[in-house]
């Protein structure tokens, strides 16, 4: 079984390159996860798994609520690592929880469960935010700056699918 990510993207891709830029000021001490060239900046609403692109592709193109939606960046944040990831931490920008991307997220959480996949990102537990790096717990002390980052500034983002890796690195869309 495949993973893939139903995620938004910022539709503007300077987003992208900022996002990136941001990301490579931990480039020395990521492990596994760094935004780049093999790794494009989002917002998750549901990693699954199922037997191929085709069938994600379907399912995706079946979900008749997505629809575009402008997201508020809030701040930089570290996160602890659990499980697989305990020792590490995550460096990403939080997302504000919006009451509508809340409910877009669970429409397609539900609309996924309909299908019976098994679907990593839950209702309950969901904390939007864009991934820049996973970290060694020990290299995370400093916040990068950069002046162009729309911190509180909301940005038009787009729904998709693709894959993922085991990080929830969103490889490439399908």
């Amino acid at each position: 079984m495949n993973r893939f990510n139903v995620a938004l993207l910022p539709i503007d891709v300077i987003f992208q390159f900022l996002f990136v830029e941001l990301a490579s000021f931990f480039e020395s001490s990521a492990e596994g996860y760094l935004l780049g060239e093999n790794a494009l900046a989002h917002v998750t609403l549901c990693q699954f798994r199922t037997a191929n692109s085709e069938v994600a592709r379907s399912v995706f193109n079946s979900w008749t609520s997505k629809r575009n939606i402008d997201l508020r960046m809030g701040q930089f944040h570290f996160r602890k690592g659990r499980e697989a990831h305990a020792g590490m931490v995550w460096a990403e920008i939080l997302v504000e929880k919006d009451p509508v991307l809340l409910s877009l997220q669970k429409d397609c959480f539900t609309h996924l469960a309909r299908f019976g996949f098994e679907i990593f990102t839950g209702v309950e537990t969901y904390s939007p935010h864009v991934t820049l790096a996973l970290l060694r717990a020990d290299s995370a002390s400093i916040e990068p700056s950069i002046a162009n980052l729309p911190y509180q500034t909301a940005i038009p983002f787009r729904p998709t699918v693709g894959y993922s890796t085991e990080n929830g690195v969103f490889i490439k869309e399908i």
